[in-house]
C-alpha cells in the first residue's frame, strides 16, 4: 500500500531509518517481516545559499 511520510530535517545531513516492531524469525534464525522498497527522498524546498542561478 502506497504511503507518504513528510518529515523537517534538523541538519544538512540527517539520517532517515525505518525500523519494524513487527517480524519474525524463521527456523534458520533469518529474519522476515515487512518490506520497505521503492522509497524516494524528495526534498520541497531548496535552501537559499545552494539555489542554483540560471
Amino acid at each position: 500500500t502506497p504511503a507518504a511520510l513528510e518529515f523537517t530535517a534538523v541538519a544538512n545531513e540527517t539520517r532517515v531509518v525505518f525500523q519494524s516492531s513487527n517480524h519474525l524469525m524463521k527456523s534458520d534464525a533469518t529474519l522476515c517481516g515487512p518490506v520497505v522498497d521503492d522509497v524516494s527522498l524528495v526534498p520541497v524546498r531548496v535552501h537559499a545559499a545552494r539555489r542554483l542561478r540560471l
